[in-house]
């Protein structure tokens, strides 16, 4: 919460004044054009055309690790995330690394019932319409390839239950041991783009099945899965700041910007931690770290 009020503090003190250098130019353009809902509007999908570059420029497997890599960065959609806690029992802290999320519940995901069901229909469709919006080609055969995969993971995840299981979550393992159950991931090249300290030497793992399924899948799935995978997770994750024709679902499409300040200023600030995020966060820091 704190981190929440010193961001909104920072981002409108520099609507108020003249940016230094080309960062805080970059924030401010952005959160100026986001309290404008009409800017937005036009926008279109302009804010994604780089993420979505990156991703038509996979063309191999360390690419594909290196840009999941960089997806955990930005805070944005993957399939593993990780976070960074204090560890009473070495008095420092300890690297967290934890199961994505998918497109939809794991119940929904796997289920078998007429109604889970009929959310993967809607779902289908809604992607295959978004997708072309961007200009992606075979946009249904596109969407069933995400969705294909995000089931695949589904399995792979613990139920809520065993998730709730501290003695099976706290798993320590040290960077050996994490590249023998997850080797298609280069983990020190992983802690290192994400900027751990090298002095870290065990981390936790909260579902170690299922990080040796993800590397499996990373090792085993076609690259075009994996891209498409990715376009339909980063317009699903973000799609909430986009033109209302973008966004994933009906109910989304229906919801009009604009409304009391208070809430223009919260969609704005929203909008640029979901695009900006590496410059917010660097910005952050200088600012109050």
């Amino acid at each position: 919460m704190q981190t929440s009020r010193q961001l909104r503090k920072m981002l409108e003190g520099l609507a108020q004044r003249e940016p230094k250098g080309p960062v805080e130019a970059r924030l401010k353009t952005a959160y100026l054009r986001a309290l404008d809902g009409g800017v937005v509007e036009k926008s279109g999908l302009t804010p994604l055309r780089k993420e979505l570059e990156r991703i038509d420029a996979i063309t191999d497997r360390a690419g594909l690790v290196r840009y999941l890599t960089h997806r955990i960065e930005l805070g944005l959609s993957s399939p593993v995330g990780f976070k960074v806690d204090a560890d009473a029992e070495v008095r420092g802290h300890r690297v967290v690394f934890f199961q994505g999320g998918g497109v939809m519940p794991r119940h929904v995901l796997l289920g078998t019932n007429a109604r889970a069901s009929r959310r993967r229909a809607r779902w289908l469709q809604e992607a295959a319409r978004l997708l072309a919006e961007a200009g992606a080609g075979a946009p249904r055969t596109q969407a069933k390839r995400a969705l294909g995969l995000d089931v695949a993971l589904a399995k792979a995840r613990w139920p809520p239950r065993a998730n709730r299981d501290l003695r099976r979550v706290l798993n320590r393992l040290d960077l050996d041991a994490l590249q023998r159950l997850a080797p298609a991931l280069s983990w020190r090249d992983v802690l290192a783009q994400l900027k751990i300290p090298q002095a870290v030497k065990i981390v936790i793992v909260r579902q170690p099945s299922y990080l040796r399924r993800l590397s499996q899948l990373i090792a085993s799935e076609g690259l075009e899965v994996w891209r498409a995978y990715l376009r339909v997770t980063l317009l699903d994750g973000l799609s909430a700041y986009l033109p209302r024709r973008l966004r994933l679902s009906a109910k989304q499409r229906g919801q009009k910007r604009g409304g009391a300040a208070p809430a223009r200023r919260g969609f704005a600030m929203g909008f640029v931690r979901a695009f900006f995020d590496h410059e917010l966060t660097s910005l952050y820091c200088e600012t109050f770290v």
